[in-house]
């Protein structure tokens, strides 16, 4: 499912998948100009986890996906995007 989300991972593997999710992530946190450890508290994880998540190292659960493109504002979309209940959906979330 996710490799369909991501534009030229059709019939890859999940490493691949884990990598260009990774550098995706990178990419907008680095254009938000947030640090790892800043990026990490926003989605409640460690500077550790967002490191491993970045290079590819670690798989990313979909209510973690949520949390980074809240995090990140998924390119100014959040707003748009999420108004249909999602928004509410992820606060409680966020709040266990």
């Amino acid at each position: 499912m996710v490799q369909a989300l991501i534009p030229g991972t059709m019939g890859a593997t999940p490493q691949i998948v884990n990598d260009v999710f990774g550098e995706k992530l990178r990419q907008m946190r680095r254009l938000r100009n947030l640090s790892q450890t800043e990026l990490g508290e926003l989605v409640r994880l460690s500077r550790v986890t967002i490191a491993n998540i970045e290079g590819g190292k670690q798989n990313v659960q979909l209510h973690q996906v949520f949390a980074f493109a809240m995090a990140l504002d998924a390119a100014g979309r959040t707003t748009n995007t999420l108004d249909c209940g999602t928004r509410a959906t992820m606060e409680g979330l966020r709040s266990r």
